[in-house]
């Protein structure tokens, strides 16, 4: 079983530890640590998932501790699990914080392996922690709370018909030729597409002009006739792969079957898509595209912002007090109007703290006329969500109100909380790939930032 920490000192970390007048310490990484050794059960919360299916790293292997730290520090401070590897040799306040001391740093593999060991139920317990300890500590008592809402974004490129076909036709291609390659006793009719699928993908998204416009339907027909063509060469792959017996004798075999399966289902679905929208001239609902074949999982987001009219990848609700810290957050899913959330907010909030907040404030798009009433049945005294539209004149003075408007300019507070855990701590744009991992990854951006911030604050 994996340790929570490791008791014995080495030799090399007495020698480690001797030195530690030659170097500089980096202090907001002691202020962290400081935070870190006064909640011991974080690290029972994220043994769990470390213990299970996860062999030892070394000849020790990785304590609970230096795994749970390490991450911290991929999310704080590193731009891949390579910098991190890096950074843990050569850096005193890396080793130091990490807990590995005078130990042989593993490698990146192995850390990246470890780190996304944890999951979001995880992530969600270790918030919580931070969260009792400012309570605790006195920094935050969730009597007066903000809300509102943010996107992640997937790691894709910008989805059009035509990339998402070329992205199936490439993906599907790659696997007929490894099975090729590994199985050179299946015999089933193979022609590579990609050179031809390639250039019509590039010719219909650079081509602007009138001529393009004319084109375009016939180079679309071309493409759809492609796609369908390796589709027909992938299935006819799976068949011989399942049909032979090599699926179930074979792990490569079982490999690129579950891997075709995937990807031609996929690709099906991306087929119908263009020939519904590009083809038959109709409008498909945002629920029923596929946006990616590698994050089948992302949602498109219509927010109404100017810069950004369609963003990709998930909506994520955010709580945060009057200390600055994320006292909750969610990953939606879909795009649910901002209105249907409160009730979510309102209800986790009373888990946690036994009660509703006292005060609550939101932005317009979280107005809704039922909303005063379960805020009301929850125990919030005063909320501050202005109302979009025709206003009544009671609701004009209501809103005149002085508490209202202070409740307004805490408010705005939010914007900075979330603008920096957005550039800062990796939730503008998720790597890890999977849903489960998208969740771990906002999970981890925000734990990140509430250990940064209530270090600063104690």
């Amino acid at each position: 079983m994996r340790p929570m920490i490791h008791v014995q000192m080495t030799l090399d970390d007495h020698r480690f530890l001797s030195t530690a007048d030659l170097f500089s310490v980096d202090a907001e990484l002691e202020k962290i640590s400081r935070v870190l050794d006064e909640c011991p059960e974080m690290l029972s919360a994220a043994a769990s998932d470390l213990h299970r299916g996860l062999k030892p790293a070394g000849a020790e292997g990785m304590a609970v501790e230096q795994v749970l730290r390490s991450a911290i520090l991929y999310q704080l401070r590193c731009d891949s699990y390579r910098d991190l590897a890096s950074r843990l040799g050569t850096d005193y306040s890396f080793r130091k914080f990490s807990r590995f001391y005078g130990r042989t740093i593993p490698h990146f593999s192995c850390l990246e392996r470890a780190i996304k060991r944890l999951g979001p139920e995880t992530f969600s317990r270790l918030n919580a922690v931070v969260v009792d300890l400012a309570v605790k500590k006195k920094v935050e008592d969730g009597c007066r709370v903000r809300v509102d809402t943010t996107v992640a974004e997937t790691n894709i490129h910008h989805p059009s018909d035509s990339s998402l076909l070329w992205d199936c036709v490439r993906t599907v291609n790659r696997l007929l030729l490894g099975a090729r390659k590994e199985f050179p006793s299946l015999d089933f009719e193979y022609h590579n597409r990609t050179r031809r699928t390639k250039k019509l993908a590039y010719l219909l998204a650079m081509e602007k002009n009138k001529v393009a416009d004319l084109k375009r339907p016939g180079r679309y027909r071309d493409l759809l006739a492609l796609s369908r063509e390796v589709a027909a060469q992938g299935r006819w792959c799976r068949e011989l792969l399942v049909s032979s017996g090599l699926a179930e004798r074979d792990l490569i075999a079982g490999f690129l079957r579950s891997e075709l399966d995937g990807y031609l289902t996929l690709t099906a679905k991306c087929i119908g898509q263009c020939e519904r929208r590009v083809v038959a001239g109709e409008k498909v609902a945002a629920a029923e595209k596929v946006v990616s074949i590698f994050e089948p999982h992302t949602d498109i987001i219509m927010r109404g912002k100017t810069r950004s009219v369609a963003e990709f990848g998930h909506k994520v609700t955010a709580v945060t007090g009057v200390s600055g810290l994320v006292l909750q957050y969610r990953v939606c899913s879909g795009n649910p109007a901002d209105h249907e959330l409160l009730a979510g907010v309102l209800a986790e909030h009373a888990g946690h703290f036994g009660r509703g907040p006292r005060e609550l404030a939101a932005d317009r798009r979280f107005y809704h006329a039922r909303n005063d009433e379960l805020a009301a049945d929850f125990g919030v005294r005063r909320l501050a969500i202005p109302q979009p539209g025709h206003r009544s004149a009671d609701r004009i003075e209501y809103e005149k109100a002085g508490w209202f408007k202070q409740l307004l300019r805490f408010r705005a507070g939010i914007e900075g909380n979330l603008s920096t855990v957005l550039r800062c701590f990796g939730l503008g744009r998720c790597l890890w790939r999977g849903l489960k991992s998208f969740e771990s990854w906002v999970g981890l951006s925000f734990f990140a930032w509430n250990l940064k911030k209530l270090a600063m604050l104690i």
